[in-house]
């Protein structure tokens, strides 16, 4: 029974990794210092877990997400 456990934690990996991500681009983009996505990604690549999740990057609903964050945050900051 141990073993479904240890199978279980070992899926969830990916999801932290892109979770742990996910999080810091959107706590970039609300930081007002950034203009779009692509001056977070530099910041992003610097993180240990950014490789197993950089193709999520490819999506373009998440990249328009974090466009939009970036100029709430900097309209705000204005």
């Amino acid at each position: 029974m141990n073993t479904g456990g240890k199978m279980k934690i070992k899926s969830d990996v990916p999801y932290r990794k892109r979770g742990k991500v996910l999080n810091h681009a959107r706590d970039l983009a609300r930081s007002g210092e950034h203009a779009d996505y692509q001056t977070i990604l530099p910041q992003l690549a610097a993180l240990e877990d950014f490789e197993a999740v950089r193709s999520m990057f490819a999506d373009r609903a998440l990249c328009a997400q974090l466009d939009l964050l970036c100029a709430t945050a900097r309209k705000a900051a204005a």
